[in-house]
């Protein structure tokens, strides 16, 4: 606990005395339980509405209708594979002379190169 200093006027310090006499409460702890008081209506209104807000829109059923992550990320077109179109390892593999994983016996050969035309 802290102490405080506060200032007043006389006829209200004479009605706060009164007033904590009456609880048999020391000043100290009258002026400290009003205070309290005052604030909690406050706090359990600020309270309130953040539970309000975090609850949702408050449209009945919304939450419910959306998809699951599950069923969203459940398609084919988006795994990163699909098993069954796998090889059953790298063409290139042991052969020597090829690139990583080319098929040596599909080599495109290049278009035909066009000559340039005469202006």
């Amino acid at each position: 606990m802290k102490n405080v200093t506060v200032t007043m006027d006389e006829d209200l310090l004479v009605w706060a005395r009164v007033e904590a006499a009456k609880q048999g409460q020391s000043l100290s702890r009258f002026v400290a339980q009003t205070l309290a008081e005052r604030r909690s209506p406050d706090i359990a209104a600020r309270l309130a509405a953040l539970d309000t807000f975090l609850d949702g829109p408050g449209w009945p059923g919304i939450a419910e209708n959306l998809p699951k992550r599950d069923d969203l990320y459940d398609r084919p077109a988006l795994l990163r594979h699909e098993p069954d179109r796998l090889r059953d390892g790298s063409a290139g593999s042991g052969a020597e002379g090829t690139q990583c994983g080319a098929d040596p016996g599909s080599a495109v050969a290049p278009p035909p190169r066009r000559k340039p035309a005469d202006s």
